[in-house]
């Protein structure tokens, strides 16, 4: 676990260093990742969707609900129903989550392929693609600082290609 949480911190570094010198010519905030205080936040931030992706594989729910704020929320988008609900929220993870362990055991969530950190430090936003069993989704992740934590504010699943 320690190897992919390396992977996808490196991942994360290298890619922000790459756009950071690509952004010299353009205002765009993705991938860069301008301090060691950025990458903290990006490791901080790496570190809450494993929590995730680790409680969701052990079908955890008690483990999955401490990486979400107390608003937090979950949006399934597409052909593919990936939920029961298209959208719930936390007080709602108990009845809809059961369901979704069975269709799907197991979930495995990619490198990002956009990583944005808000000017005030303490909202992130990140796109990933993740593996539900056999079905992969893109996946849009927000989230929030919540004291010393960052917390999953939504996630937009949508099993079509497109914006997020």
């Amino acid at each position: 676990m320690k190897k992919k949480c390396f992977k996808i911190l490196s991942v994360l570094v290298g890619l922000g260093m790459v756009a950071g010198f690509a952004g010299c010519a353009s205002n765009s905030r993705e991938f860069r990742l301008q301090s060691e205080f950025d990458a903290a936040i990006a490791g901080a931030v790496t570190q809450t969707l494993m929590n995730y992706e680790r409680a969701y594989n052990k079908q955890d729910l008690g483990g999955i609900l401490p990486n979400f704020d107390k608003d937090g929320q979950i949006v399934s988008e597409g052909r593919i129903k990936l939920f029961s609900k298209e959208q719930f929220f936390k007080g709602e993870f108990a009845e809809v989550f059961p369901e979704t362990f069975k269709r799907f055991p197991t979930m495995a969530l990619g490198s990002p392929d956009a990583f944005m950190i808000l000017p005030s430090k303490d909202k992130a936003v990140l796109n990933v693609m993740t593996t539900l069993g056999e079905i992969k989704v893109w996946t849009k992740v927000s989230m929030i600082m919540d004291g010393d934590r960052w917390l999953i504010m939504k996630i937009l699943y949508r099993t079509e290609k497109g914006h997020t």
